[in-house]
């Protein structure tokens, strides 16, 4: 594929460059990257998508930056310079449209640039990149355009990104942006954990308590892609109201949301095939707050704070049989837990400090699944679709890195019809992605279809 390659800078570089360095704390230091893809049924202005990602940059400033280290105090830090822009790679391929259903498993150069996984911190190779890449990709074949959008993890989140994307959407568009983001959690030191509350908290952090070395996870994630099939699944809103009042019929703890109903149905069809009892599910819990609690020495970041707001959490035991309500009830009891101000406090505070172990990786890599556990990343309420660029309900969104029992929720995306052409937006729908081993795929379909059918007779 034949390309270009613009760098752009905030609109005031010099500006940027007096901003003092974003220290990093240990659970802000993870240089892996993520890649997200929002495919558009027509053209971008390409002046125009530089002229409003350098306006975007300007409020979104860490995401200009670069890495740095101190040799003296051995901190890692975000440094700026007015020289430091961020790439936008400009190119067109004939490849199939990236959202077709035979293709969107492959992470094909054309479309996407690849980012290694650095599970551990390099100032030589770090040092001197963006910690964001973008990349226009214009399909002779289907018209389509795709914005990839590769993120590193310094510099937050998922809803961080969203935050910069949304912004970008609407600076293209001629539209002001409404949020401004803050950057408190940077500035925040990491809580610390007495020692003797560890036994009691460990438990919860199921990725940290079984840390690999480097190179069995690299080993590990290999074979994982080598014997696993992708699964994708559309739950739409009405299947999703379906879900949660069958399964609610029978969960005991209060509360269950829709978003805990889906977790235990998936979780159920998942056990189903798998030869070992799926007891447990691990989560990622948001950690950003609206407001602080005064009777908690812990102040969680700002609804508007960048950096990696974000703990993995894993349920106690289900002891009962694998059920939807009983994992949903899991899933609500955990989520009660963990919201007690001091005891998001402990958790946070024991991920950090083992997030500082020589030699190992933290839990923050979600490579491997057992099988006796499922894997919830629940994106479906953080609103991707809004960085539409002006193609209203007709953007859809693509996200990279399924794993094995590793579930993904997105936003459903529209569809188009078939015959008529016309899109249709589905406003609570679920896209859930997730892999399986290749023997497994066949028996959780037929799960699948008799748990539908036992949903659609209630």
């Amino acid at each position: 594929m034949a390309s270009q390659i613009y760098w752009v800078k905030p609109t005031e570089p010099q500006s940027i460059r007096t901003k003092p360095d974003i220290s990093l704390q240990p659970s802000d230091l993870i240089p892996d990257w993520m890649d997200f893809v929002w495919v558009f049924p027509g053209a971008l202005d390409v002046p125009k998508l530089c002229d409003a990602l350098a306006r975007t940059l300007q409020d979104f400033y860490h995401a200009s930056g670069r890495l740095s280290l101190d040799d003296s105090t051995g901190r890692w830090a975000i440094s700026f310079s007015e020289n430091d822009g961020v790439p936008i790679t400009v190119g067109t391929t004939a490849l199939p449209s990236i959202m077709s259903a035979d293709f969107n498993h492959q992470k094909h150069s054309d479309y996407v640039n690849e980012h290694p996984y650095m599970l551990n911190p390099d100032p030589m190779a770090l040092g001197k990149q963006p910690f964001i890449t973008l990349k226009v990709v214009t399909n002779t074949s289907t018209g389509e355009t795709t914005l990839t959008l590769g993120w590193c993890h310094i510099c937050g989140d998922c809803a961080s990104m969203t935050h910069l994307m949304n912004s970008l959407s609407l600076c293209y568009q001629d539209i002001a942006a409404t949020f401004k983001p803050s950057f408190d959690k940077y500035h925040q030191s990491d809580p610390v954990l007495d020692e003797e509350l560890i036994p009691q908290v460990l438990p919860l952090l199921y990725y940290q308590e079984h840390a690999m070395e480097t190179s069995i996870v690299l080993k590990s994630l290999e074979t994982m892609l080598s014997t696993t099939s992708r699964i994708a699944v559309r739950i739409s809103a009405d299947q999703v109201r379906a879900i949660h009042a069958w399964v609610t019929k029978r969960t005991t703890v209060p509360r269950v949301s829709e978003t805990d109903a889906v977790v235990g149905f998936f979780s159920t069809a998942i056990a189903a095939v798998s030869p070992a009892p799926v007891r447990r599910i691990a989560y990622i819990l948001g950690t950003r707050s609206g407001r602080p609690v005064p009777e908690s020495d812990f102040t969680a970041p700002s609804l508007t704070s960048m950096g990696n707001c974000m703990q993995t959490i894993t349920t106690e035991e289900v002891t009962q049989d694998a059920a939807p309500w009983n994992f949903a009830d899991a899933m609500r009891t955990s989520m009660n837990y963990v919201r007690d101000p001091e005891n998001l406090r402990r958790i946070l505070a024991l991920n950090s400090q083992m997030l500082q172990r020589p030699g190992l990786v933290g839990d923050y890599l979600n490579l491997t699944s057992p099988d006796t556990m499922v894997y919830i990343n629940a994106l479906n309420k953080i609103p991707m679709l809004k960085a539409h660029f002006g193609y209203v309900d007709r953007t859809r969104f693509y996200l990279y890195g399924s794993s094995e029992h590793f579930v993904s929720m997105l936003p459903a995306n529209p569809t188009k019809g078939i015959s008529d052409g016309e899109w249709v937006a589905d406003a609570g729908g679920i896209d859930v992605v997730f892999r399986l081993k290749h023997a497994r795929v066949p028996g959780f379909w037929k799960e699948l279809d008799e748990m539908m059918q036992a949903v659609s007779s209630k």
